[in-house]
């Protein structure tokens, strides 16, 4: 399936900018089952200048700066992609939960799978009685991950905050896992920011996406941005300004079926 992103942002200012950089998280990535085809991001500013590289994390970032004085900023992310379908392995073949902890935390644990077992400010790893009831001894991680998951659906209610939640109860138990940052479809040219986990199953069946707010695995209805820590690693778009007061922000997002970008 070939899909077309569109990305907008508009910010107002309620007086003059002089100067301002932004941090853009907006190129989704390069995934097994995520090509992307095509990757445009246009900025209203003829003056701004834009610089692409990768982060300490693998995800494409744009370092946006403007030095012309301005009250209003535009910003434009354009993705055609092609999503192919991953299934997910049986929660009862994956390991016991206890095995992934002590393998994040021997010496020779991959950097990229150690550090995801650390809290951060915005979920820190803290021991949680209530999320070590989905983990006693011996259950499969998989088995667990979703049973804990369907625990917190009721508790969250309006669910603000899910990825993060689910994030701080897993590392306390010491399981390394990632903050995602994305798009969901909920239907034609309908679909919004979105955010959700994935935790680390052992070197055989690598990394499972999860997504808390829906009570779910992952699916083709998801666009992968970027993962790290927390939110402050993939926010989309950040920014420090000189001047301007209190701004506005709107986001945007569409997706919808595309043909692939001829070449």
């Amino acid at each position: 399936m070939i899909l077309k992103v569109r990305h907008e942002t508009r910010c107002a200012y309620a007086s003059q900018v002089s100067l301002a950089a932004y941090v853009l998280h907006l190129r989704p990535r390069d995934l097994p089952w995520q090509q992307i085809l095509s990757f445009t991001l246009q900025v209203s500013h003829e003056s701004s200048r834009v610089t692409e590289a990768e982060d300490h994390f693998g995800n494409s970032v744009a370092w946006l700066f403007l030095d012309s004085p301005h009250e209003t900023l535009w910003i434009t992310a354009e993705t055609v992609l092609e999503v192919l379908p991953h299934g997910h392995p049986d929660p009862a073949s994956t390991p016991a939960w206890e095995h992934l902890v002590r393998l994040a935390q021997q010496r020779e644990a991959a950097h990229a799978i150690a550090e995801f077992a650390f809290g951060t400010a915005l979920a820190p790893a803290e021991a949680n009685v209530w999320a070590a009831s989905s983990f006693p001894p011996g259950r499969p991680v998989l088995a667990g991950l979703l049973d804990l998951m369907e625990r917190l659906a009721p508790v969250l209610q309006g669910r603000t905050g899910a990825a993060h939640l689910m994030l701080a109860a897993l590392r306390g138990l010491g399981l390394p896992a990632r903050y995602v940052s994305g798009y969901r479809q909920d239907g034609p040219h309908a679909a919004h920011l979105h955010t959700w986990i994935a935790c680390w199953l052992g070197p055989e069946h690598g990394w499972i996406s999860v997504d808390p707010v829906n009570n779910r695995l992952t699916g083709d209805e998801h666009v992968w941005l970027g993962w790290g820590r927390d939110h402050a690693d993939v926010n989309p778009v950040r920014g420090v300004v000189q001047g301007g007061g209190q701004p506005t922000l709107r986001a945007s997002v569409d997706i919808w079926p595309a043909t692939a970008p001829q070449g």
